[in-house]
């Protein structure tokens, strides 16, 4: 066995600097945002602007269902139809909750990065595209009509 080196200890990293009095502000990032709800059985569906106001007016209210979610159980497709508008960087957004047609779409368009490294990234990235309704006030185009392309 090699005699043992004699070597110094490492020594503890600096202190951090002093901080400098500036505290950083909370910004919810929920604060600008409006909630709505849409009739999941339009096939096409048109959807309304967000209702106008503050986050401070709508901080305790509950989004307003579709009153058919009373009714017997087909009332229950109605209670997680619903809608948020929320500006980014400059831009307004309004999405939408999916179906759950939407979602099994969703995978059946990323089957083809299955047990890749990007399966992930592909089903985030198809949710989010399928959920926005408009950007700035224009809608999104929707397929006028289902068709086979290399996609499927």
């Amino acid at each position: 066995m090699p005699p043992r080196r004699n070597v110094p200890p490492i020594p503890p990293p600096p202190p951090p600097p002093e901080d400098p009095g500036i505290e950083a502000e909370y910004a919810d990032p929920y604060d600008d945002m409006e909630f709505g709800a849409y009739d999941p059985t339009e096939v096409v569906a048109t959807f309304p602007e967000a209702p106008s106001g503050t986050a401070d007016d709508t901080e305790n209210e509950v989004p307003p269902f579709d009153e058919r979610y009373k009714e017997d159980f087909e009332g229950l497709m109605f209670l997680g139809a619903l809608t948020a508008s929320f500006s980014y960087i400059g831009h307004k957004f309004i999405i939408r909750t999916l179906t759950s047609f939407e979602y099994l779409a969703a995978a059946r368009v990323t089957k083809s990065f299955e047990d890749t490294i990007g399966a992930n990234r592909a089903q985030a990235t198809v949710v989010a595209a399928l959920c926005i309704v408009s950007v700035d006030g224009k809608q999104l185009p929707i397929p006028i009509e289902e068709t086979d392309n290399e996609y499927d």
